[in-house]
């Protein structure tokens, strides 16, 4: 298992691609965490399946231990994130708040399912045309947020 510095503690499962990582597993013991935005030199642009599911099961794949979920209440996802697999934040039921920029084209199933929790949404648009990530969150949650948006200009 490599082990790199970072801003939270994390055991990763990666998947190393030539131009981009994808997080296949994420776990964590903090409540407040940073999904690293580069591995390797590299963008993350994946979250996978289940990834931060606590109750997901193992699957093949490189291991990184950053610097250190079920406790998991605060998470910033990385900044260059294309893609969120099924159920990828799956019984993530301590979960509170959400950061993210608005970059995500591809969002699975089930995402936030079982995050009972969640009250507070940060996006950040990153350009003047308007992702569909607030689309996506008006279908998945049945329930009202407290919704922060900065746009690309800051």
């Amino acid at each position: 298992m490599e082990p790199i510095s970072g801003v939270s503690s994390w055991k990763l499962t990666v998947r190393r691609e030539a131009e981009h990582v994808e997080i296949l597993r994420a776990v964590t013991c903090q409540e407040k965490a940073v999904l690293p935005d580069r591995l390797f030199g590299l963008p993350v642009t994946v979250l996978g399946d289940h990834a931060l599911s606590p109750t997901a099961s193992q699957i093949e794949g490189e291991e990184v231990l950053v610097t250190c979920n079920h406790r998991l209440r605060d998470l910033t996802m990385p900044r260059h994130l294309k893609q969120v697999g099924d159920y990828a934040l799956l019984n993530c039921d301590a979960l509170e708040t959400l950061r993210l920029w608005d970059d995500v084209r591809r969002w699975s199933g089930g995402t936030l399912m079982n995050c009972r929790s969640l009250h507070a949404f940060h996006l950040t648009r990153t350009s003047p045309e308007q992702g569909e990530t607030l689309a996506y969150f008006n279908d998945e949650l049945s329930r009202e947020l407290d919704v922060t948006i900065v746009d690309w200009e800051g």
